[in-house]
């Protein structure tokens, strides 16, 4: 039996673009949210829900479409509808919904929501602005793409709000930092009405928020509050590929920076915080593969201390703490290395990090445990690193790691050139680790890292491949377990007393 429809009855009354973008928002969030819904339902092991949105999921989201409205919380008519097939599972459904809000940061209630914005004394910092997506990224995209149906990967990710700016004049600007920056310059500019805008996709790593039309002023867009300056690359090369679409259509884009302020990304800052909730102080940190590590050092373990964003467990090595960090979201190159920095500021002298890369030629791709010594960042620094990770038996020696904040630079002219530099592999986070650690081994308690990698394909780059943004070919990850143990068995063996 079907959920009924329910009727959708506004409670606010918006500007007649805003309420076109909260409708087209809703629209477009029906079949992703299902998806998403099963994704992690996966992901948690809740058969129960796995089985039901398998067998029932378009038909339900047939019922929430019927009823959307401008103030529709997509996610909550979800919850209607598993309830109304499945009466029984109510504590499943709400783990399910609730995880679904966090990984996104979904707000219960409707998408837009109007924030008060007072007058401040002052003119507020200074910005320089640049036109379009910003020189450094449409460089990268110059080239043929490397991906399959690069357009329909950047309108998944890029979020919702990709087919209705096509269409509209509206105004869009990029800016890595803070909203509260932007206020005096938009209030000097007239406008008056904002609002927080959260939907699946389009609040997910980065913040957005809706300014109303005032007289002589379009509605604007404002993308800010990033996680970090990788995603910041790769969300306008998200738009720079769906412009492609717009032929002369669309919103007028700008990139905005401001020198003097200062921008600390959310996932450091709730890192700190769940740091100060433990009382041991980790002598070596490990991430990557975080449920293999909890599981074969069970008897040795401290405690777990977490939030929403992270995971830390704490074990006793030998005559050491160590801990093992597992993030809760997917993190963006330079967040892991400087969540790992935390660490060592903190007094940890042993750095693990093991994790995928995407593999440049099919002789690197075998079931093995990588040991990199030598990286190319993204801004084409060469460094080499004395890599502190056992190489297990057998173990190939590979060539250069390359970093690349985006999956979308990945061109065909890319590629050429980084095979006749003998790269081997490339993903985001390993360089920017490698680059971190220059500053742990000129510390005043100088650290070593150990780094292992875990190759998939490059040959699969699909948009339906959601979960990880920078895992190029997800599900040749899942064939792996051998190499990842190989990490473990590394980690282990060098953490022996």
């Amino acid at each position: 039996m079907a959920a009924p429809a329910r009727a959708a009855k506004s409670k606010h009354v918006y500007d007649p673009e805003l309420a076109l973008l909260a409708v087209a928002i809703q629209r477009e969030s029906v079949d992703l949210v299902r998806e998403e819904l099963l994704r992690q339902a996966d992901w948690m092991g809740l058969s129960g829900m796995r089985v039901l949105l398998r067998a029932r999921g378009r038909l339900m989201a047939d019922d929430v479409r019927a009823g959307l409205g401008v103030d529709s919380d997509v996610l909550e008519e979800y919850r209607r509808a598993l309830e109304a097939f499945d009466p029984g599972g109510a504590t499943d459904i709400a783990k399910l919904v609730d995880e679904v809000r966090r990984y996104h940061d979904l707000a219960p209630g409707a998408p837009l929501t109007r924030i008060p914005v007072a007058a401040r004394a002052g003119d507020g910092p200074e910005f320089l602005e640049e036109e379009g997506i910003g020189a450094d990224v449409a460089a990268a995209l110059r080239g043929t793409p490397l991906m399959e149906e690069p357009v329909a990967y950047a309108e998944r990710r890029f979020g919702t709000t990709g087919p209705f700016l096509r269409r509209r004049r509206w105004n869009l600007d990029f800016y890595l930092g803070s909203f509260d920056d932007l206020v005096p310059m938009y209030r000097a500019l007239g406008y008056r009405r904002f609002y927080r805008l959260r939907a699946p996709y389009v609040s997910y790593g980065k913040q957005a928020f809706v300014l109303s039309p005032e007289p002589g002023l379009r509605p604007r867009l404002v993308y800010c509050a990033f996680h970090g300056q990788d995603l910041f690359l790769h969300a306008r090369a998200q738009w720079g590929v769906l412009t492609e679409l717009a032929k002369g259509q669309g919103p007028l884009v700008r990139t905005l920076t401001c020198p003097s302020c200062v921008w600390v990304p959310p996932a450091l800052r709730s890192l700190r915080k769940v740091l100060a909730t433990s009382p041991y102080r980790a002598d070596n940190v490990v991430y990557g593969y975080a449920y293999l590590f909890e599981k074969e050092w069970a008897a040795s373990r401290l405690g777990v201390y977490e939030n929403e964003s992270w995971r830390l467990s704490y074990f006793r090595t030998g005559d050491q703490a160590t801990v093992v960090v597992a993030a809760k979201h997917t993190n963006f190159g330079e967040i892991m290395a400087g969540a790992l920095d935390e660490f060592v500021k903190r007094g940890a002298t042993r750095v693990f990090y093991g994790g995928p890369a995407a593999a440049l030629d099919k002789e690197y791709a075998a079931d093995k445990l990588l040991v990199p010594t030598e990286f190319e960042s993204y801004e084409g620094h060469q460094l080499r690193i004395d890599n502190a990770l056992p190489r297990p038996r057998r173990a190939p020696k590979c060539g250069p790691f390359a970093g690349l904040p985006s999956p979308l630079f990945a061109t065909r002219e890319w590629l050429e050139g980084a095979r006749r530099r003998k790269v081997s592999a490339f993903d985001v986070e390993m360089a920017r680790v490698a680059e971190a650690s220059a500053r742990w081994a000129a510390g005043p308690r100088p650290a070593t890292v150990a780094i292992g990698a875990v190759l998939g394909g490059i040959q699969a780059l699909h948009p339906d491949e959601d979960r990880a943004l920078y895992t190029l070919e997800y599900e040749s990850q899942l064939g792996k377990e051998p190499a990842k143990r190989q990490f473990v068995e590394s980690v282990t063996k060098a953490l022996a007393p």
